[in-house]
């Protein structure tokens, strides 16, 4: 029994060191070497799980930013609260609640960008800025809608918009944590996951727009569930295509990540969008029976009103799910498209 638990420690820290960028695996083996003269099972676990923590999240050291900096990342995140609240004093909850968690965000943002080679791990410039654009679009559209259909989120402390305020702030700070504090990179094909990642989250993110405006404007031609069939199977061939062009299984899984992130804002902005210009033509509201009865049963005051917060409560859930689904996508496509060989071209 002790001897099994010895392997699976050991086992713990080959992974760990397989995880590892190829100029720190020589800290793994020697860390694999050193847990060989470790005796006892609880002093090993206790060394394995410290190696798999340095591994995933090494110590960086940097100086704190100066007093100037706080203050200007306080001012600056209360600047942003306040600046949503007076638009709309019913997204109190969400005002706070992003604002605050904003601060702390770029607060280690600004830590970590002190740190040796913090920026190897990230997106790039473009990558980085279309993440960020994002976040601030979701903002404004969510802002349109609320101050625009006050009805449809209700009043300030309805459980209903509590709780997607909260989730709604959650992930916002979740896009803009990724756009600047990124998670290490498991690849060196750091350059193909970002290019991949950048263009199939914005097909993957624009194909439901497309199939739902068509759809809109077609009287209710059944296209909104082909295009979201299309941007999973865009989102499939993305990510195996990285994988087979890098020859890692790890770039699929990575590019699912960014692609599922871009796509996720995309859809967000984009649907909103489209929600707002048929809210303004009011012949290009669905009135399908099951929209009209899911509108009686709602207690609105009118039909556009229920669309326009259906269509927020359902954007604001998407993401979340969306890059659950796009990182799923990318384990599988990353495992098909490294098991191809590269075809080499011929000299």
């Amino acid at each position: 029994m002790s001897q099994a638990g010895h392997d699976v420690a050991r086992r713990l820290v080959a992974l760990a060191t397989r995880l590892l960028p190829p100029e720190r695996r020589d800290w793994g083996q020697a860390m694999l070497a050193e847990l060989d003269q470790i005796k006892g099972r609880a002093a090993r676990w206790r060394f394995a799980l410290g190696c798999v923590r340095v591994a995933l999240a090494p110590p960086r050291v940097a100086e704190p930013p100066g007093l100037a900096v706080r203050a200007a990342v306080v001012v600056g995140a209360a600047g942003v609260g306040l600046g949503i609240y007076r638009v709309s004093p019913a997204t109190q909850v969400f005002a706070v609640l992003f604002a605050a968690m904003l601060a702390g965000c770029v607060w280690m943002a600004l830590l970590r960008s002190r740190a040796a080679a913090a920026s190897q791990a990230g997106p790039g410039g473009i990558l980085r800025a279309v993440l960020l654009l994002g976040v601030a679009s979701c903002v404004g559209v969510t802002l349109y809608g609320v101050v625009h259909y006050p009805e449809a989120a209700g009043g300030p402390w309805d459980s209903v918009l509590v709780f997607l305020s909260v989730i709604l702030a959650t992930m916002l700070t979740g896009y803009t944590w990724m756009a600047l504090i990124p998670p290490r990179a498991a690849t060196s094909h750091i350059v193909v996951v970002r290019r991949y990642g950048l263009v199939g989250g914005l097909v993957m993110g624009g194909l439901p727009v497309v199939g739902s405006a068509a759809a809109t404007l077609g009287h209710g031609k059944p296209l909104t569930g082909w295009s979201w069939l299309a941007a999973a199977v865009a989102a499939a061939v993305t990510v195996t295509m990285a994988a087979r062009s890098s020859g890692d299984a790890r770039a699929g899984i990575e590019t699912g990540l960014w692609t599922g992130l871009v796509g996720a804002l995309t859809l967000f902005v984009g649907g909103m969008c489209g929600t707002y210009a048929a809210a303004a033509a009011s012949r290009l509201i669905p009135t399908d029976a099951y929209t009209v009865h899911a509108f009686r049963e709602s207690g609105l005051p009118d039909i556009t009103t229920y669309v326009v917060g259906d269509s927020l409560g359902g954007s604001v859930m998407m993401l979340l799910w969306i890059p659950l689904l796009s990182l799923a996508i990318g384990a599988l496509g990353g495992a098909l498209g490294a098991s191809r060989p590269r075809r080499t071209p011929v000299a």
